[in-house]
């Protein structure tokens, strides 16, 4: 808190080697706690809250250390503190070093794990997937882009594998959700292990 102010503004900052040399600054005190963790820090409007959010890239092993940083945050008028990315509305498009997508031409597919009954596993339908598909960076971005849509924390602790694939034409014929019933899948998925749970 006693060097909050440039960072209250860094959204506004033109100096591009300036905005640079703060972040450095602040990744450095994080690594300093936990070299595993990262930060996201700003905010969509100039006269809200900003906020620092803290996060372990998806790595349940430091889970933990996000949990206590977070709740040793101080109290403060200006920022937010928040453990883990947070789901986001689909509204935004994913870039990955040169390869872009856009959440809206995205799909999913539930699928089974004949070994594990009750897991989550997604197979995600890609519009383009037979152009993109042997860019090194396909598999991250849409790991990103799940991160995005469903929270950091859900994403880690429910999801147990993913796929990637052309879409159909016909999404909807062959069982294709759009990505933005994801959240209210995996949901009403955990809701109906409890259930089966309980029941036996």
């Amino acid at each position: 808190m006693k060097n909050d102010k440039p960072y209250l503004f860094i959204n506004e900052i033109e100096d591009q080697l300036e905005k640079d040399r703060l972040l450095d600054e602040f990744l450095t005190h994080l690594h300093l706690y936990c070299d595993h963790l990262f930060f996201e820090i700003g905010g969509a409007e100039p006269e809200a809250k900003q906020e620092v959010i803290i996060t372990a890239d998806g790595d349940l092993d430091y889970f933990s250390k996000v949990e206590e940083l977070i709740a040793c945050a101080p109290k403060s008028d200006d920022w937010d503190f928040i453990a883990f990315i947070p789901p986001r509305d689909v509204n935004f498009s994913v870039e990955y070093e040169d390869l872009i997508i856009n959440p809206h031409e995205v799909f999913f597919l539930p699928l089974e794990d004949p070994d594990e009954p009750g897991s989550i596993c997604i197979r995600l339908g890609l519009k383009n997937f037979e152009d993109i598909c042997d860019n090194k960076w396909l598999r991250p971005c849409c790991f990103k882009l799940i991160d995005a849509v469903l929270g950091e924390k859900v994403f880690a602790e429910d999801i147990k594998h993913i796929e990637i694939d052309q879409l159909p034409e016909e999404p909807s014929d062959f069982g294709f959700l759009p990505l933005d019933r994801l959240p209210s899948y995996v949901a009403w998925h955990k809701t109906q292990g409890t259930s089966n749970q309980d029941n036996q």
